[in-house]
This record gives C-alpha cells, structure tokens and sequence, in this order.
C-alpha cells in the first residue's frame, strides 16, 4: 500500500508539474523574455525530474520518441553555431560572416552565429522543449488513454487564464500587464499576456481545439457543454485579435478535422456537429464583424510579408550550410531588406524561411520536413476523436506560421509539443526507450544542466535587447560619453544595424562631437542595412557638418528615395538644411538616375513645402526651371505639378501644365483644379464658365462655386450654393457648424456685420468649447462695438487657454 501510494504521488509530480509548465509557458509572455525563460525550465525541470523517478524507480522504461531526438540534434547544431572558433574554420565554413566580422569587428574569428547570446538562448529553449516531450513520453506510455486529455487540460485552464487576465486588464484601463509588461502600444486595444495579437491568436487557437478535444472525451453532458462554451470564448478572443493568419489557420483546422472525423466515422451524434460546425459559424460569423469594424481585414498585409520572404532567398543562399545562428534573423536581414517597411522584421514570419534562413538547407529541410511528416503521418494514422481534435490545434498554429511566428515562442512552442507527444503516444507504434537508474538520471541531468547552462551563456554573451537599452541610456545623458567603448558590441553583435546607429548618434552629439568616429559608424549601419533611411539620413547630416555639402544631401537623396512613410519629414529636414535651390535639387530623388532625371513629382512636392517658409519664396522659380515640359513628364507627375503650382500661386505655370494634363487625359480633378487656377489669376467668369462644363462632382463642385463666388463678390450665389449645401449634407454637428461659418463669411465680405455675427453664434452654440469660433466673432463684435460680449468671449478663452496669444493680443 505504502509502494503504491509513493508511486502516485510521483506520478502526480510530474503531471502537476507539467500541467504548471503549460500554464506558466503563456502567462510569462509567452516565453519571450530571456529572464522568464529559466523560470519556465524550473517547472519544466521539476516535472522532468518527477518522470525520470518515477520511471527508474518502477524499473520501467523511458521512451525516446522521435520527436525528442529531433530535439536534441537540433540543440547539439545550434550549439555548434555559437561555439567560437578559429579565423579559418569560420572562413571556410562562412565565408559572409567572416566577411561581415572582417570589416565590422576587424577580426573574423567568432562564431558562426551573428547573435551568439540570441543563439545559446534557442539551445536553452529547444533543451526544455525536449524535456517537456520526455515527461509526455514518460506518460503516454503508462497511461495511453488519458494522456491527452491530461496535457489538454491544462492548456484549457492557461487560454482561459490568458483571456481573463487580457480582459481585466482591459477593464481596468491598465496598460502594463502584470505591472510589468507594456501593452500601451499594442493594437487595437485587445491585448493578452503574449502583447502581440498574432501569437495570441495561435496560442489561443491551440486551446480552443484542446477544449473540443476535452468535449468530445467527455462523457458527462455537463462538461461536455461547459468545454464547448470554453472553446467558443477562446475562438470569439481569438478573432477578436484580427490576426488574418489565425483566423485562416482556425477556419482551415476545423473544417479538416470535421473531413477526418467524417472519414473516420466518428461523428457520435448531432452533438459532435453542432461542436465542430459551431466552431466555424462563430469563426466566419467574428471575422466578418471584424472585417466591418477594422479596415485591416481588407488590407491584407501579404504584399510585406510576402517581401520577407523574398528577401530570406539570397539571405539563405549567402548562409546555406549552417545558416545565420539559430535567432540572429533580426540582425542579418537589414542587409537584405528591399521592402519599404524600415527594420520592422525580427523573423521572415513563415516557418520555412525561418528555418532555413537561420540553420542552413541541411538542418533547415531536415526540421521543417519532419516537422510536415510527423504532422501527415498523425493525421493518417490516428483513430481517436479527443486526438484529432488535438491534432488539429496543433495543426492551426503550423499552419499559421506560414504567415506569422508564433512557434518561436516558448509558450507556443512547449504547448505544441505536448500535445504532439500526447497524440503520438496513443498509436500503435512504440518509440526506442533506455532503461537503468544511472543512464536514465545522467541523460536526464545532461539535458537540465544544458538548459541552464545555455541560458547562463545567452546572459553573459551579451543579449540584443539588453545592449540596446544600454545604449539608449547612454543617448539620454546629457553630455553625452564620446569615449564609449564599442568593440565588444559589435564584437557581440557585427551584424546589428541598429547598434551601429545608436554609436553613431552617440559621437555625433557628444561633447565634443567625434564626427570622423561618428561617420565611420554610420558607414558600418549602411554596409548592414543599405535601404536604412536613418543611416542614410545620419551620413548626410554628418557630411554636411563636415562641410561636405554636396555629397551630404546626395546621400538625403537616398532617404528621401527609400522613404515611404516619413517623406514629408525628411523632405522638410532637406529644405531646413539647405542653403541654396540647387542644393535642394540635388535631393530630390531621380526619375532616372542614368540620365540624372530628377523625379517631377518628388520635386513638385519639394516646391510646395518650400512655399511654406517666407524666406524661401525666391526658391521656387529656380525649382520650377528644372521641371521638362509637360510632355517630356510621366502622367503620374501632371496632378503634382499643378497642385504645386497652385500652392505656390504660380499660375501661368500651373496653367500650362493643366492644359497639357486635361488635352491628353479626362480628368474631373484637372477640371477642377484649372478652375482653381483662374480663380487664382482672378478670372472669375472664365472660372465659372468652365466650372458649368465640369461633370457633377457633388459638394466639392459646389464648394469650389461658393469659392469662385466670394472671390467674385457674389454674395448671392454665394449664400445659395450655401443654401444647398445645407440640403445636401446630413444635418450633423459638424456639417452645421461648417455651413454657419461660411454664411458668416460672406455676411462679413458684404459687410453685414450683424448677419455674420448672428451666423457666427449658432456655429458657438454647437461647438461652445471652439477656441477659434468665439475668437473669429470677438473680432466681429469689436467691429460692431459690442465690446462686453467681444470680452466675455475672450474671457472665455483666457480661462481655458491662459496662454492663447491671439486672445492675449484681441484683449
């Protein structure tokens, strides 16, 4: 009795240990963080321990499944990646890295791996996952029947842990998670403990099928209803998170496992329908609410990761043998990137790429391919109901991370090979096992000391995030250190761009600056990350200073070229710098860079935002005069052109191009902008003229008339076309404040002041709170001399803006 019960309680040590390592696994951040990575492996170790006693103890075996080898060969080949070795080892096995360390470092001995703590961080991790297997294995085999429903549990209890804590925290308006993870920059708001909606999806997927895995073992009617309404709140907060690629992967696993079950002939009543065919209801019925509620369902997003995947290719084939280092994607691929996004990708978020890209075609193929046959070969051989619907949360998140990543999480990744183990320990086949006390405890130490051991490496070798955060520190002193010592950064990192940026900043603002220093560093970020708009933008600005002018806003040029989103920035920091036209047209970038082309439109754009500065006003012509005739321009430059010509009240100009645009091509907006330029050129009966012959364009025509007719002085036709426009448009706050102002304005240009005042106080009445509405009719009370209600106007100003200049000046 004594036995037995001692037997018990070992088992239940390593379940309770298990069952904690799945809940912890997740609610730790999904595991990303290195500090929580050892705290993960003490439960995953405690469970370990529990298993191999109670198995060496009962004399029995302890399975090795496949799985688990694969795991261990994969840790012994990502350790080779981080080990040093000698100059010429890694000039024969890499001849790229030994090149990026040669001009980086100046010495190309290392490791294979550019991130080595990044590296010894996926041994640590790959140890535990292959530990985890083990104490599943070590189950399964005492216990085939249960052993599912033992890892799908606690994964049940970890989704619906990982839903509660992500509305709570929502509820109460807490954006660090915890106290200590920041979610205030999270999307859309919905955030749970992994921050990024993607990987919550594919966890959460995961659980979901655990619970119908959990449902249909059931025999009781009770549970069985309470873990189907447990797999529909986990799918609805799934999709809640809008991550395209989850939501594809759910609908796909549910209907394959229905086509299974089907097959199978295990459909054990309407039960099991209404289950299955309710899981994908509810997915179909939330994905179209989500595609009504947020633009981002329409907007795929698969043209970028599309493009990192692309750009993976010559990554590999730079790298084919051992690859970059095992968790050094983020790194490597700047120096890759042709997409338009700026350093936004830390994995290629396909699980292919990923592989291959970060261990070679050898090991990469071998892992992702007998990642595919193990899959398959469950599929085909499992007979269980409960299994497959487990099979199928598994299946979710492979195929998920054809399109995200969520697999290099720990929390995603410990959970995908329990229930791997789990569903695999239920067939027919036995896996290979070793037996004895002292072969099964030294495996087993081997593998926990590993772990450790790895994460103690990844610490001391210097972690990414770590580094960067240093550096950040270091750009917020004031002064800032020009002497810091940046050997063993790159050292630990050659290949980050964003290290080399952050010192090049460091000595271009130190006290004094080390601008030769500065510059070398920003040279390194451009050999790391050519189409890196900030390092392009750190040579120009540092060449200018050196009073290399024109090679400074040549390389300007390169940023504004590579630029998408922060054009208007750089365009303007292009003009401030500038000292001269011809310097602000060196950086504009080329149409044609053969022929020194420069880009129509680009330079349009330039013109326009020269206007905006009064001491550039000379600037303008001598810009223009480097435009080609309109014919000699692309059709895509005509539109820009005009506008900048219009902005810039060069009318003849704009005229000439407008003409060419509208004799070519039927275009309602180059109607309507010919019409803007007469109104420029005050030829107001042409502009109206012309404005009748334009097909309908609805409000906008109707407020380009009401323009024409105030300049023209018509406060007729001006106040009618106000009177149908109040007709046309809802009856809004806004619309009825907008259509108030403009009867005021033309109340005050036919100088019936009182009308205008009058106008004006109903625009107040709706929006009170308007610091411009009531300072626009203090000005028109003065000017009728009601100076108490101009005053308390002001007044009102004053007490919510004590600091508003223009009240100021009007009181």
């Amino acid at each position: 009795m004594r036995s037995t019960t001692r037997h018990l309680v070992r088992d239940r040590w390593a379940e309770v240990g298990l069952g904690a390592t799945l809940l912890v696994a997740p609610l730790a951040g999904g595991g990303w963080r290195l500090e929580v990575l050892p705290v993960i492996a003490l439960f995953a170790t405690a469970a370990f321990a529990g298993a191999l006693v109670g198995a060496s103890r009962g004399g029995r075996e302890v399975p090795v499944p496949p799985l688990a080898l694969g795991l261990l060969a994969m840790a012994l080949f990502t350790v080779a990646q981080a080990v040093p070795l000698p100059e010429a080892v890694v000039s024969w096995l890499s001849p790229r890295v030994a090149e990026v360390r040669a001009f980086v470092v100046g010495d190309p001995r290392g490791p294979i791996s550019y991130e080595p703590s990044a590296t010894w961080r996926e041994v640590g991790k790959l140890l535990v996952y292959a530990a985890v297997v083990l104490v599943v294995a070590v189950r399964a085999r005492e216990r085939p029947r249960t052993v599912v429903a033992m890892v799908c549990r606690p994964l049940v209890v970890a989704g619906l842990a990982v839903v509660l804590v992500a509305l709570v925290h929502r509820g109460l308006g807490v954006e660090r998670l915890f106290g200590l993870i920041d979610t205030s920059r999270a999307p859309d708001g919905m955030w749970t403990t992994f921050v990024n909606p993607n990987h919550a999806a594919g966890f959460l997927n995961l659980t979901a099928f655990a619970a119908v895995a959990l449902a249909i073992e059931s025999q009781d009617r009770a549970r069985r209803f309470g873990f189907g309404i447990a797999a529909g709140l986990l799918v609805a907060v799934s999709l809640a998170m809008a991550s395209k690629g989850g939501a594809l992967a759910l609908v796909a696993s549910a209907v394959t496992l229905l086509l299974a079950l089907r097959l199978r002939s295990s459909m054990r009543g309407a039960w099991m329908w209404a289950v299955v065919g309710g899981l994908i209801a509810v997915s179909v019925a939330a994905a179209s609410a989500g595609r009504d509620a947020r633009p981002g369902w329409v907007s795929w997003g698969v043209t970028e990761k599309l493009d990192a995947v692309r750009d993976a290719l010559p990554l590999i084939d730079d790298h084919a043998w051992l690859g970059v280092g095992r968790g050094a994607f983020v790194s490597v691929y700047p120096a890759y990137k042709t997409s338009a996004l700026q350093l936004t990708f830390a994995f290629p978020e396909n699980l292919a790429a990923q592989l291959l890209s970060e261990w070679g075609l050898v090991m990469g193929s071998v892992a992702f391919t007998g990642l595919l046959v193990l899959l398959v070969s469950m599929w085909l051989r499992t007979t269980s109901p409960s299994s497959l619907a487990a099979l199928a949360g598994v299946t979710a998140v492979v195929v998920q991370n054809f399109v995200d990543f969520s697999l290099e999480l720990a929390g995603v990744a410990i959970a995908v090979v329990a229930v791997l183990t789990a569903v695999g320990g239920t067939g027919v086949r036995r896996p290979w096992g070793i037996r004895g006390r002292p072969v099964v405890f030294a495996a087993g130490g081997l593998i926990v000391a590993g772990a450790f051991g790895a994460f103690v490496l990844s610490w001391t070798a210097g972690d990414l995030d770590r580094d960067l955060a240093r550096l950040r520190g270091w750009m917020r002193n004031d002064p800032r250190p020009a002497d810091v010592e940046v050997q063993p950064l790159w050292r630990r990192h050659p290949a980050s761009p964003i290290v080399s940026a952050y010192v090049s900043f460091l000595r271009e603002t130190a006290k004094p600056p080390d601008l030769a220093g500065a510059l070398r560093a920003a040279n390194r970020t451009l050999f790391l990350a050519p189409r890196y708009v900030d390092g392009h933008l750190s040579v120009g600005r540092l060449l200018i200073r050196a009073g290399r002018r024109q090679q400074g806003f040549e390389a300007l040029r390169q940023a504004w070229m590579l630029s998408v989103a922060r054009r208007t920035e750089i365009r303007g920091y292009i003009i401030r710098q500038a000292q001269s036209p011809e310097e602000v047209l060196r950086a504009v970038p080329r149409r044609d860079d053969a022929l020194d082309v420069v880009d129509e439109a680009l330079l349009a754009s330039a013109v326009a935002e020269v206007g905006r500065y009064v001491d550039r006003g000379d600037w303008v012509a001598p810009l223009f005069a480097a435009l080609p005739t309109p014919a000699e321009a692309p059709p895509r430059a005509w539109p820009a052109v005009v506008r900048a010509a219009l902005t810039t009240q060069q009318a003849e100009l704009g005229l000439r191009w407008v003409t060419h645009w509208r004799q070519t091509a039927h275009s309602p907006a180059a109607g309507q902008l010919h019409v803007r330029l007469l109104v420029l050129q005050k030829r107001f009966a042409e502009a109206s003229a012309l404005l009748s012959t334009l097909p309908p364009s609805g409000q906008d025509g109707l407020q380009l008339g009401f323009q024409i007719a105030l300049k023209a002085g018509d406060w007729t036709k001006a106040l009618d076309i106000v009177d149908t426009l109040q007709r046309q448009l809802t009856p809004s706050r806004a619309n009825l404040i907008e259509l108030a102002k403009m009867r005021a304005q033309v109340h005050a240009r036919a100088g019936a002041l009182s009308e205008a005042v009058t106008a004006l106080s109903e625009a107040v009445s709706r929006a009170p709170s308007d610091a411009a509405l009531r300072l626009a009719r203090a000005r028109l009370l003065l000017k009728v001399r009601r100076r108490q209600e101009a005053a308390a106007d002001v007044r009102f100003i004053l007490r919510r803006w004590p600091k508003h200049k223009a009240a100021l000046a009007l009181m």
